[in-house]
């Protein structure tokens, strides 16, 4: 999925995600407490 500028999705709860972008490019995650783990 490609998202341009000003735009955002909605994932469900336990939904993986990757993500990545150009030089500069600022990602912004939202969540209610405890809900997110990271993966490394």
């Amino acid at each position: 999925m490609t998202l341009g500028p000003g735009e955002s999705v909605f994932l469900a709860p336990g939904e993986a995600i990757r993500f990545g972008g150009d030089i500069g490019t600022t990602a912004y995650l939202a969540s209610a407490p405890d809900a997110v783990q990271a993966v490394r």
